[in-house]
């Protein structure tokens, strides 16, 4: 196809709108089609689980909010185990979280577990 298109002096500009317009019409059709479509979409075009959870995570979490932080996965992890705390801050990198003694500890986005939209 390409050969073609280029032999009559099509370029990447003409193509430019088809492309746009499939990708928003499978963006629609995830969207149509609920939150697993959805998030086979993002998978499929190069988003992880991680990367998924992370950005849920830096939009729609808020100061104040209780998070259930789990056991630590990292070498480098701050905490020594799981707790539920109170969101400080967060970062494109990860979550501060108070704990009930007043310590902040600054935890990964795949430490949080749990939290609540309604709170």
């Amino acid at each position: 196809m390409r050969q073609q298109l280029e032999k009559v002096g099509v370029t990447s500009e003409y193509l430019d709108g088809m492309v746009h317009d499939a990708a928003s019409n499978m963006a629609t059709n995830a969207n149509n089609d609920g939150m697993k479509a959805q998030i086979e979409f993002l998978n499929q075009v190069g988003f992880s689980d991680e990367r998924i959870w992370a950005e849920v995570l830096i939009d729609t979490l808020m100061p104040g909010m209780e998070v259930d932080v789990v056991e630590p996965k990292h070498d480098g992890s701050p905490h020594s185990c799981s707790f539920t705390g109170d969101v400080v801050s967060v970062s494109e990198v990860c979550v501060c979280v108070r704990d009930m003694e007043d310590n902040h500890w600054d935890i990964s986005f795949d430490e949080i577990e749990n939290y609540r939209l309604d709170d």
